[in-house]
């Protein structure tokens, strides 16, 4: 059963993540010495997300909320690519639990696409695919396939009774390959814990599309958190 932050029954675990995959490093690092970056500063706000002190705020201290940040110019999913970003997750006044969650999400459902709140952290139900980090009970980090965020591999921590969880992710998409990697570091109330993830996907099959939105995605229920996008890039490879 699915938990949430609204109705579902709560089921607490700390397992821990699979194995890196340190194949993929090689190609990062050449994305990055030799990609172009793309534009990241024209968006769309959609549902509760706001421009809020030079940051892109998802959600508040406020109960279901909903919200998404959809950059404005198309990925081309024919291209490899790199995306990193860094994020924030507070609880309320300093004091646990917080949820839901946030998740960088590439869809097909367009500019003003929003998911379902509370765990569905608005990225539930959308055509897209994403790199999630989930809290409240449900305590998922990694990639999520099929417009569901319960279905990512299991947190390395108990993420929805921290106060602070800061992080930031690198997600590598290798065209020629068909591998998408994600690889970074969450902080949880200062403790860092390493992230990694791998999958293989052909994107362009996978969304029945040559393009798609990027963006990311956040949602709040009967607890909440105040989540942030502090900054990201995305770069293509030539």
């Amino acid at each position: 059963m699915h938990a949430s932050s609204a109705t579902h029954a709560r089921v607490r675990g700390v397992p821990t993540l699979p194995h890196p995959a340190f194949a993929t490093l090689a190609f990062v690092a050449a994305c990055l010495a030799a990609g172009n970056a793309a534009a990241t500063d024209r968006y769309e706000l959609v549902g509760t997300a706001v421009k809020a002190q030079h940051v892109l705020q998802l959600t508040d201290w406020n109960v279901f909320e909903a919200g998404a940040i959809w950059g404005h110019h198309p990925l081309h999913l024919d291209r490899s690519f790199v995306v990193q970003f860094s994020f924030s997750l507070l609880a309320p006044h300093q004091v646990p639990p917080q949820a839901d969650g946030i998740a960088l999400v590439i869809q097909t459902d367009g500019r003003q696409a929003l998911g379902a709140d509370g765990g569905g952290i608005g990225y539930l139900g959308l055509h897209g695919i994403a790199s999630v980090v989930q809290t409240w009970t449900n305590n998922h980090v990694g990639f999520s396939l099929d417009g569901d965020p319960y279905s990512a591999p299991p947190a390395p921590a108990d993420l929805g009774n921290a106060i602070l969880i800061t992080g930031e992710e690198t997600v590598a998409y290798d065209a020629t390959n068909h591998v998408l990697t994600m690889g970074g570091h969450l902080y949880v109330d200062g403790v860092d814990y390493p992230i990694a993830d791998s999958r293989d996907i052909d994107l362009v099959a996978w969304l029945g599309s040559p393009e798609a939105i990027i963006g990311f995605t956040g949602g709040t229920g009967a607890a909440f958190s105040n989540q942030r996008i502090q900054s990201w890039r995305l770069t293509y490879i030539p």
